[in-house]
């Protein structure tokens, strides 16, 4: 897949919102085949999907979004997996101002690995809020989604580092992905890794940007804030599925990070617009 831009914007920038929502596969069916008159952001947060666009093919796991084009037909090539969810945003470019002759452009390729999965999810989580309840206006959802577009076309920042070290915080990274549930340190994880503690904490920090502690608790909490709005589990419940010790801490840790309890984040982002098959 190329990291070629696929959209270019030059600021200010008139983008006019449509159609969003959240799709959960039950396990069967396929996307179906559409030509749409605008642009689709679709966010895997779940799973993974398989989809075509013209004669171009892409196949997207968690973490990744897919930009597609008005105009030209796309589809699913393989059903959807059991675990696949994803957002999706609908938008339509309108004019600028054509005085900002030097206005700075910002390039969005068609795949993007999200460098902020975090930024990238609140930010539709609260564009999903807002239009569900009617406080949307297109200002707003104009300024969200050039904001989406911008976290589509920051870099991954794990490119950026070649060679043992980068390998190193890689595979530190995908035990933090799939084992977050279980009780992981930063010790555990190198014992798994055969290196040392330290080191692997200075490899993670340098090409992640952030320690391996700090990782942990951004994929517990990235699960919580799916649980706390996707399930009717309780605070306690939600905390023992994300592999924190007890739900005590789990309320310090998601209200430090997310400036809010997890009661209170979950009855602020209550509405959205969902579909599957």
């Amino acid at each position: 897949m190329s990291d070629e831009p696929l959209l270019t914007l030059r600021e200010p920038v008139r983008l006019v919102p449509a159609f969003s929502g959240l799709f959960v596969s039950r396990g069967h069916g396929i996307h179906p085949r559409r030509t749409i008159d605008s642009w689709e952001i679709i966010y895997l947060i779940g799973g993974s999907l398989t989809m075509r666009e013209g004669d171009r093919r892409f196949d997207l796991r968690a973490g990744q979004a897919l930009l597609l084009q008005p105009g030209i037909e796309h589809a699913g090539v393989e059903p959807y997996s059991r675990d696949c969810r994803f957002y999706w945003v609908h938008f339509r470019r309108g004019g600028r101002d054509e005085r900002a002759a030097d206005a700075a452009e910002l390039h969005v390729p068609q795949v993007s690995t999200l460098a902020r999965p975090d930024a990238l999810t609140a930010l539709i989580r609260r564009y999903l809020d807002d239009q569900q309840s009617g406080r949307l206006t297109p200002a707003m959802g104009s300024h969200l989604i050039a904001l989406m577009l911008i976290e589509l076309a920051l870099p991954n920042e794990a490119k950026a580092h070649d060679g043992a070290q980068r390998a190193l915080a890689r595979h530190a990274h995908e035990l933090i992905l799939t084992r977050f549930h279980e009780r992981i340190s930063t010790a555990g994880i190198a014992r798994a890794l055969k290196c040392n503690a330290d080191y692997l904490g200075r490899c993670y920090r340098r090409v992640y940007g952030h320690g391996v502690v700090d990782a942990i608790h951004r994929r517990r909490l990235q699960r919580a804030r799916e649980l706390l709005l996707d399930s009717a589990q309780t605070i306690e419940a939600v905390a023992t599925t994300c592999g924190f010790a007890d739900a005590l801490y789990f309320r310090r840790v998601f209200k430090r990070h997310q400036g809010m309890a997890p009661a209170a984040f979950r009855r602020m982002h209550s509405r959205l617009h969902m579909n599957t098959e």
